[in-house]
């Protein structure tokens, strides 16, 4: 139960997978059974892929992209920012 004194809000987000097959409602609806327990809610559109080379964004050749060690996401990797360059620029 989320004790806040007004409704909230939805969230938009929009999912862009990389270099796969469209992502299924399975995954909307587990991501808002998450996260609804938390009082947040998300309205989420799933983008087509983005077909993006590997040559573009696997810096390190490890074929995963980096998330790298921080738990608060306040930076984000080399291969994150490259991937986003690459989205912005498409």
């Amino acid at each position: 139960v989320h004790l806040a004194a007004q409704e909230l809000k939805a969230i938009d987000v929009t999912l862009v997978p990389i270099q796969r097959e469209a992502l299924g409602n399975s995954l909307v609806n587990q991501i808002n059974t998450i996260y609804d327990k938390a009082g947040a809610h998300f309205n989420i559109t799933i983008a087509p892929p983005l077909d993006i080379s590997k040559a573009d964004w696997d810096l390190d050749g490890n074929d995963t992209i980096g998330v790298g060690d921080s738990s608060l996401l306040a930076q984000y990797t080399e291969e994150e920012r490259a991937i986003f360059r690459y989205y912005k620029s498409q």
